[in-house]
């Protein structure tokens, strides 16, 4: 946060599963009162292949309803807030 408050950084990258608003919503602040642009990156990706490669144990059921919620979120997003560029690679 000190390279952001002194305006050092073009690019900051926050690599995290932020599968819920309010999860997201405080590094959106940060990085708006900031005035960096902010992109939402979205991996495409198998979601049971993603769940047998967890290692939080999270059960699968739990895994595919985050997964839903994320994608729903980024829809959400993309139309309440155009500034942020929601992108799926």
């Amino acid at each position: 946060v000190e390279h952001v408050w002194h305006g050092d950084l073009d690019l900051l990258i926050l690599d995290s599963t932020n599968t819920r608003t309010e999860f997201l919503s405080p590094y959106i602040g940060v990085a708006q009162a900031f005035n960096y642009n902010v992109r939402v990156v979205l991996i495409k990706h198998n979601p049971i292949d993603s769940w047998k490669r967890n290692t939080h144990n999270v059960p699968e059921d739990r895994h595919i309803g985050m997964e839903q919620n994320l994608h729903y979120m980024m829809k959400y997003w993309s139309r309440r807030y155009p500034s942020i560029e929601v992108i799926e690679v």
